[in-house]
């Protein structure tokens, strides 16, 4: 996934945090707004992939905690409760995104499996050690 794409994901989720924790504000729905959003970060991580939605769902804690939680205009959460539904936010999105959606297998992460076998002679045996 290129750079370009893992950036518009997780600019795409966080604007989309924004605009649902301005809708919520003030409302007795508030309290579900995260756990909404949790639903939607796990659509968007079919699409974009799992990594981006642990990225979105940490900035959409921080702007949910700035935008819908009292004391407003602070990262700071006062109500347990609160504190306890961004966890949950947290927890839901990227379990699930893990879940449904986990790393593709033709990703190389640096383990170097199949590059060393490749040096070898595909053999599967160090090079280093004849038998």
């Amino acid at each position: 996934m290129s750079t370009l794409q893992t950036f518009l994901g997780v600019v795409i989720s966080t604007l989309c945090a924004i605009v649902l924790a301005k809708l919520y504000t003030g409302t007795e729905w508030r309290i579900e707004a995260p756990l909404l959003f949790a639903v939607a970060l796990v659509i968007l991580a079919s699409h974009f992939g799992a990594a981006i939605s642990v990225a979105s769902s940490l900035l959409a804690a921080l702007v949910f905690a700035f935008f819908l939680f009292n004391p407003e205009n602070s990262i700071r959460v006062v109500r347990e409760t609160d504190r306890a539904t961004l966890a949950w936010m947290i927890l839901i999105s990227v379990s699930l995104s893990y879940l449904l959606y986990p790393t593709r297998p033709g990703r190389n992460h640096g383990d170097g499996g199949e590059r060393g076998n490749q040096n070898n002679g595909g053999n599967g045996r160090n090079p280093g050690n004849p038998g």
